[in-house]
């Protein structure tokens, strides 16, 4: 009876320290670019993808097929090329195209909403504040008091 629960503990033990490697090794893996380098062409067609289809984007899952990849790889491999997520970084390449649109005097906050992807003004509106602190409006009248 000693002899088994001096194994068990010892087949615990391993476990343990097989459980602590593991978790060292994800995050070394976390933090490199190594282990999606073979993936890098992939995930920069992804991007691309994302920025020609920004007023429809994929879901993730028909993005990683459309580049061959799986959602997991794709996900992990985006955020540590491109230091975001891949719905951040259409929030954040949309949020930059509407900042340039609103300084085209033609250009409604309606129109730049709907050129954008956005269905309804009203959450273009919102997105913008949450990323400028300000909204389309103010953005736009303080570009008219500069001129």
């Amino acid at each position: 009876h000693l002899k088994t629960a001096s194994l068990y503990l010892e087949a615990k033990v391993m476990e343990l320290l097989a459980l602590q490697l593991e978790q060292v090794e994800e995050q070394n893996c976390a933090n490199c670019t190594g282990c999606f380098s073979r993936y890098k062409e992939q995930i920069i067609d992804a991007k691309n993808i994302i920025e020609q289809q920004f007023k429809k984007p994929p879901s993730i899952h028909r993005l990683a097929l459309m580049v061959g990849m799986n959602g997991t790889q794709l996900k992990a491999g985006f955020k540590i090329l491109f230091k975001n997520t891949i719905y951040g970084y259409l929030f954040e390449y949309r949020m930059n195209m509407s900042q340039n649109l609103l300084h085209e005097p033609s250009m409604t906050i309606a129109d730049v909403a709907n050129y954008t992807g956005y269905e309804h003004q009203s959450h273009f509106s919102t997105a913008f504040k949450r990323k400028f602190g300000i909204t389309p409006k103010q953005y736009q009248g303080n570009i008219l008091i500069k001129i």
